[in-house]
């Protein structure tokens, strides 16, 4: 069976990555709403619960129709970060669904997958750049230079791999056009 193109593996595994990636996405504007909710009002609406865990105090926002919880640490910086998480997470998954679906579909080496590869890497690198001013900004004592590290690294070899997709692009294009 084949990797990439009609009927291949990846033809095949990208409905559930749609179903997956539609699901997150839902849950994350459910907990991005609860999050606005919160930051705008600063009450705690009856899905937002907040604890103590030993030192720290965690805020742990309900997903509806389930027992599910996402949890952040109860300061600006936290609530924050996990707002800026889920977004990031959801626009990588949006990106990659849609490279996905263009390789599936043997479209590898076409100018919508160059500029989608670029797209995901600049958001990777704008998203640790956001992260890292978040870290050095807001009531910080310790830094954590972890996260950012990563996601510029991943920006990087995605800038990397669209110069070799847009390279085959034009290697391709110089073929149709001498035949």
């Amino acid at each position: 069976m084949r990797i990439i193109g009609k009927n291949s593996i990846l033809y095949w595994s990208k409905y559930p990555f749609l179903v997956c990636t539609i699901g997150f996405m839902a849950s994350s504007a459910w907990i991005c709403g609860l999050i606005v909710l919160q930051l705008i009002t600063g009450k705690f609406h009856s899905l937002v619960t907040v604890e103590n865990i030993n030192e720290y105090k965690i805020i742990q926002f309900k997903y509806p129709f389930s027992q599910m919880v996402f949890t952040a640490e109860n300061s600006t910086e936290g609530i924050l970060l996990a707002f800026w998480g889920l977004i990031s997470v959801s626009f990588v998954l949006l990106y990659s669904l849609r490279i996905i679906r263009q390789f599936a579909n043997d479209h590898i080496f076409s100018s919508k997958v160059v500029t989608d590869f670029k797209t995901l890497s600049m958001g990777f690198i704008i998203f640790a750049s956001v992260i890292l001013f978040i870290d050095l900004t807001v009531e910080r004592s310790n830094y954590d230079f972890t996260l950012p590290l990563w996601y510029m690294l991943a920006g990087f070899v995605l800038l990397f791999i669209k110069e070799i997709v847009d390279q085959g692009k034009i290697l391709q294009d110089q073929t149709d056009l001498t035949i």
